[in-house]
């Protein structure tokens, strides 16, 4: 039998039952669902006007008329693509950073690997 720190939903098996396994290996990859989040890219260019805790709200594919709340929890201190020279100014407007946003997902619709598209109210102060 196997015990979970967390609440969750088992993302995938890695080990059959009756498998041994080596300290330390998985034999499951649990998805936390207590606390969703998703991970967007922002542009350089926009990049000045997101800051930690500001709003944002996602929408699913197939629910547009049903919004979920989210707020800003992480910003990448470094760019996720970097081209091999970024050299220019056109080069650099294609360096993204990754940003976290934690979703309040009360109606249980939110799973594991599910798209989004998340709108980050920028114009509000932090």
């Amino acid at each position: 039998m196997l015990l979970a720190p967390v609440s969750g939903v088992v993302l995938s098996r890695n080990a059959e039952p009756g498998e041994m396994l080596a300290v330390g290996q998985s034999a499951v990859t649990l998805g936390e669902s207590a606390e969703p989040f998703v991970r967007v890219f922002v542009p350089t260019r926009q990049l000045p006007r997101v800051r930690q805790g500001q709003s944002a709200t996602a929408v699913l594919d197939g629910f547009s008329d049903r919004p979920i709340a989210g707020k800003v929890v992480a910003i990448n201190p470094k760019a996720e693509f970097t081209p091999r020279v970024a050299l220019t100014e056109r080069e650099r407007a294609d360096l993204v950073f990754g940003v976290k946003v934690a979703l309040q997902d009360s109606a249980g619709f939110l799973k594991p690997g599910l798209p989004a598209t998340v709108e980050i109210h920028t114009s509000e102060a932090p």
